[in-house]
């Protein structure tokens, strides 16, 4: 969290983080009192002036089921592209536009295949 220090205009000039499981607000708000008299204090979880602490780096499994979602998103939506455009040509009457629509989803199948046990290494 952030107790925030504000300007006579309410606007963030300073902040300080600090951990709710190992300090006290109280502890906190008096010693920023010390420092900024004369200014308006209010606490939030994000701050203006301070950048955002670093994100946790990611587990092999957080990264490898990150990987695995990707891949599924991006299968899905070709597929779905496929089966629109052969809808299309079906309905158009194109068997050979639907028949390299059908290659295709054959070999994005199998790309899909192949990405997948990679992945599962």
């Amino acid at each position: 969290m952030y107790l925030l220090i504000n300007d006579e205009y309410g606007q963030e000039i300073a902040a300080v983080q600090y951990d709710e499981e190992k300090e006290k607000l109280k502890d906190v708000f008096d010693a920023a009192r010390v420092k900024y008299p004369h200014n308006a204090f209010c606490v939030s979880s994000s701050s203006a002036t301070m950048p955002e602490p670093a994100a946790p780096e990611l587990t092999d499994d957080e990264k490898k089921a990150r990987a695995l979602a990707e891949l599924d998103s991006h299968y899905t939506s070709d597929k779905q592209e496929l089966s629109t455009q052969y809808l299309d040509a079906a309905m158009a009457g194109d068997t050979d536009t639907m028949t390299a629509i059908k290659d295709e989803l054959a070999a994005l199948n199998a790309k899909y295949d192949e990405d997948y046990e990679e992945l599962n290494k």
